[in-house]
């Protein structure tokens, strides 16, 4: 008669030779998946401004007269944040624009943005839209008088902000 030996799972070492495959797989996957969200968040931002440089000019032209938003910074749960809210008296955006935790946002001149009642400006700014580990920073640009906002990839070499440095996706 013969003996068959019955298997009954993995050995130790083919479960370690597993684990230290997981382990390699994981190490190389999370720094992409990091950036990846990163980059999201910088993508969900730059939306998110232009969004309300568009809702303040609309209201502008809606309501024939002259808005202001400002760029600035706040502190929410000890963590560094920017928004985008309104420049009082006037209420221009519905709800300020909180940026996502880790976004940066910056910018030339000053940090806020006039509209007249007809939508123009007389704003030139360029806005920069970065977060750690990001491979492609945003930037928008917006122009004066008509306020045209372009957006685009920022590549700086160094200096300051400036619109020469967003080049069109």
């Amino acid at each position: 008669m013969m003996n068959l030996k019955l298997s009954k799972g993995f050995t130790l070492a083919e479960n370690l030779i597993i684990l230290v495959i997981v382990g390699i797989l994981a190490a190389i996957a999370i720094p992409n998946i990091r950036g990846m969200y990163n980059q999201a968040q910088v993508n969900q931002a730059t939306n998110m401004v232009r969004g309300a440089m568009q809702e303040a000019q609309r209201e502008a032209m809606r309501k024939s007269k002259q808005c202001k938003i400002k760029f600035d910074t706040i502190i929410v749960n000890g963590q560094i944040r920017h928004r985008v809210t309104n420049e009082l008296p006037q209420k221009c955006l519905l709800s300020d624009r909180l940026l996502p935790q880790g976004v940066t946002l910056q910018h030339n001149n000053n940090d806020t943005i006039n509209y007249g009642m007809k939508g123009n400006t007389t704003t030139m700014k360029t806005m920069r839209i970065s977060a750690p580990g990001v491979a492609e920073e945003k930037c928008l640009v917006i122009s004066m008088p008509l306020a045209i906002v372009r957006q685009g990839a920022y590549h700086h070499d160094g200096g300051g902000i400036s619109a020469s440095k967003c080049k069109k996706n």
